[in-house]
């Protein structure tokens, strides 16, 4: 399995198109809530492709103390 971190387009669009089927369509959460002022042109994704799966996540950088 591989995974990708990307701020690429592609990435991003495959991300949001995820996140609107899950969690938008499906689990009805509202669209203005699962998008918002943290889904930024550099905000990162990953994702990982296997056979005919796709899964994707936000990735948020770590803070350090």
């Amino acid at each position: 399995m591989k995974i990708i971190f990307s701020t690429s387009p592609a990435n991003q669009a495959a991300a949001y198109a995820l996140r609107q089927a899950v969690f938008v369509e499906e689990r009805g959460i509202s669209a203005d809530v699962e998008f918002d002022v943290k889904d930024t042109d550099q905000r990162e994704y990953a994702r990982s492709l296997f056979a005919t799966r796709f899964a994707s996540c936000n990735v948020t950088p770590r803070t350090t103390n």
